[in-house]
């Protein structure tokens, strides 16, 4: 009996409703501070990334000198190679074959080349920012699903950006010939 009154009295509060009143005004404002603190840090996270992509650019151009000229890799309608010649456009040179393009990103990836957005590239034209000497701008023209569905994971893949051109109207469409 001795032992359970020990472990009674030992559970038992010595705080008062005010004590606990207290405390968990105490807890929700720590808790509000550490979810405050928890945001700082996925900024801070986010900003150090962003540091580490520019220090990566910046590298480059140390590494490979300046740009003096920047290519446009212009893309239509991506398809697996079995698809191609499902639908015979081999020999349609608007259409690449999804290992093509594969290919191509990995050449561009394992040789180092930056992709430069079209702000990039206008900026660049306008004697306004430096391009390290291998950069690229890849676009898609008329806006297939095929740039979705399979370009986009190649390019996500590699951490490419790229520019895709949708069609948004169609002038025979808006004479109602279609």
């Amino acid at each position: 009996m001795l032992a359970l009154n020990n472990i009674t009295y030992a559970t038992s509060s010595n705080y008062t409703e005010e004590d606990y009143k207290t405390l968990l005004q105490d807890y929700m404002i720590l808790k509000i501070k550490n979810e405050a603190l928890n945001d700082d840090k996925a900024k801070l996270e986010q900003r150090i990334k962003e540091m580490e992509r520019y220090a990566d650019f910046l590298g480059r151009i140390v590494r490979q000198g300046e740009a003096n000229q920047v290519p446009v890799l212009l893309y239509h309608h991506i398809l697996p190679k079995d698809d191609l010649e499902g639908y015979r456009w081999n020999n349609n040179d608007s259409v690449v074959s999804l290992e093509s393009f594969q290919a191509q990103m990995k050449y561009l990836k394992d040789n180092n080349y930056y992709t430069a957005t079209l702000k990039d590239l206008e900026r660049f034209i306008k004697g306004e920012q430096k391009l390290p000497k291998k950069t690229v701008v890849i676009t898609f023209d008329d806006g297939y699903l095929s740039n979705l569905v399979h370009a986009y994971p190649v390019m996500k893949e590699y951490g490419f950006k790229g520019t895709i051109f949708v069609i948004g109207d169609s002038e025979k469409k808006r004479k109602g010939r279609i």
